[in-house]
């Protein structure tokens, strides 16, 4: 069970990566200093902040693998870009941005993410596969 989530976490994390890879790396002076705090007049909501330039880079990079081209197409995935290299002007591009998703994953990939931290911290121990009996030194589960 733990290698399926294993395989779908490097999966996601893989994919994002990827797209960073690409020439993304939009904020060559680094990250701006947080919190990022607007109010006022100057705050727009981020559909208001589509960045054409941003978009064609975007779009030219989820291009480049096949199995994300299906996956958009058939409205399975979504992918989401803030540029905030200036975030007095943050920049915004989407692809199935509109499409309503399940998002039951991330929840999970939290449980995943604080399972892992306990593997590093020493708290959690992996237990080799194998049928349960009353052989094996685990703790019962439940």
């Amino acid at each position: 069970m733990l290698e399926s989530w294993v395989k779908v976490f490097t999966a996601i994390v893989l994919a994002v990566l990827g797209v960073l890879a690409m020439g993304l790396n939009l904020a060559d002076a680094g990250p701006p200093p947080l919190p990022l705090g607007f109010s006022g007049p100057e705050w727009q909501p981020l559909s208001q902040r589509r960045d054409q330039r941003l978009q064609t880079r975007l779009d030219q990079a989820l291009t480049k693998h096949d199995a994300w081209q299906s996956l958009i197409r058939a409205g399975k995935m979504s992918v989401g870009l803030v540029d905030l290299s200036n975030p007095e002007a943050p920049r915004f591009a989407q692809v199935n941005g509109d499409t309503v998703m399940y998002g039951a994953s991330l929840p999970k990939l939290m449980v995943l993410l604080a399972a892992f931290q306990g593997f590093e911290d020493g708290g959690l121990k992996e237990i080799p596969p194998g049928p349960p009996g009353p052989d094996r030194d685990d703790p019962p589960v439940g």
